[in-house]
């Protein structure tokens, strides 16, 4: 039983299968939307399997700023819920400019192929989308574990 008083902390496997779980329900709901607002002519789990291929690593590289910052505390919450939603669209964007250095074209990277018009400029908003909505299941799914333990 906690003294009274204590904070408790949630452990850091709770706190990473709750990144993954929120980052898996974020994949699939953007995956959803995506397919309804083509009309239901793309394959969800098409969708969602190019989602997560981009998704799970940089999940992975936000993992030690979910560490380091273990307490859920006011000051604290803004930069997980910053960090959280920018990382996305900064590892696009850097992955934009090493395509770019490495030679490519500079107008089918950002702008894309013209019979998809998917490039590294709608790859940043996707991954600004994606990026929001974990960090939001994350930062509920933290606000209730949290409060469930005040109690």
């Amino acid at each position: 039983m906690p003294i009274s008083g204590e904070r408790r902390l949630i452990k850091a496997s709770g706190r990473i299968g709750l990144w993954f779980s929120s980052l898996l329900v974020a994949g699939l709901l953007f995956s959803v939307l995506f397919s309804v607002s083509l009309g239901g002519a793309g394959s969800i789990f098409l969708i969602f399997r190019v989602t997560m291929t981009f998704a799970l690593p940089v999940g992975c590289l936000y993992l030690p700023v979910l560490l380091a910052l273990r307490n859920t505390e006011e000051q604290r919450m803004p930069i997980i819920l910053l960090g959280g939603i920018l990382i996305g669209p900064a590892s696009m964007a850097l992955w934009g400019l090493l395509l770019e250095w490495r030679g490519g074209d500079t107008h089918t990277i950002w702008h894309g192929d013209p019979l998809t018009g998917m490039g590294g400029f709608v790859a940043i908003l996707f991954a600004l989308i994606v990026g929001s909505l974990t960090t939001f299941f994350y930062y509920c799914g933290l606000k209730a574990t949290v409060h469930r333990w005040a109690r």
